[in-house]
């Protein structure tokens, strides 16, 4: 609320006239903007005040992967998409690393075409990311990233991983069948198609496989 908002930018603001770790004020200030701009659809003037704060604090050598990560979004949602891959690199590189550094890295990384590096930071996000639900669309994600980079055997072994976390989903055994028959696993292709067609025998995604097996 607004009134919340002035209370915490008073308080923040007080804070910084009492403390010798200003760093902290300016984290906590940043990601109240950075909240701000995310409730009201990436609003741009709140991107600015917040990549304002952060920013100074992050430009520092001891600035935490959390606080890189922070001021890397606000530049990511502002559109200054590689000041922020830059700012994610840095973050993936402090310990501890901030989780959510690594899936934003990949979403920096990508839209600069820079697939190989979105592959990797995604790849290390699946050591770290604590929930189930987290693996298996981030492990479609590595695959479509290997298909696209031209390496459909190592989009067969995410996917597979993808299928085992999520066996009822037809999207993802689709995808499977499809990086299968690039490989030239044709026996496989067919299980999984099969396994699909089970679930929903008029998907349009497998049907046309079929067409494709050699």
């Amino acid at each position: 609320r607004a009134g919340d908002e002035e209370q915490a930018v008073i308080t923040l603001g007080s804070a910084l006239e009492r403390t010798t770790d200003q760093d902290v004020v300016y984290r906590a200030l940043g990601k109240l903007w950075l909240d701000r701009a995310r409730v009201q659809h990436e609003d741009r003037v709140y991107l600015s005040k917040a990549i304002e704060a952060l920013g100074p604090a992050a430009e520092r050598p001891g600035a935490t992967s959390d606080l890189l990560t922070l001021y890397g979004e606000a530049l990511l949602l502002d559109g200054q998409v590689p000041a922020a891959e830059r700012v994610f690199q840095q973050a993936t590189t402090r310990y501890p690393i901030s989780p959510g550094a690594l899936p934003l890295y990949a979403a920096a990384a990508e839209r600069q075409s820079h697939l190989d590096v979105a592959r990797q930071a995604l790849v290390a996000y699946t050591g770290l990311a604590a929930e189930d639900s987290d693996q298996a669309p981030t492990a479609v994600h590595i695959a479509a990233l290997s298909v696209s980079l031209g390496d459909p055997a190592t989009a067969v072994k995410w996917l597979l991983r993808a299928t085992a976390l999520a066996p009822g989903d037809v999207a993802m055994l689709a995808a499977l069948a499809d990086a299968q028959i690039r490989v030239g696993q044709s026996a496989e292709a067919r299980a999984t198609i099969a396994r699909g067609l089970e679930r929903d025998p008029s998907h349009p995604a497998l049907l046309a496989l079929t067409k494709r097996i050699p």
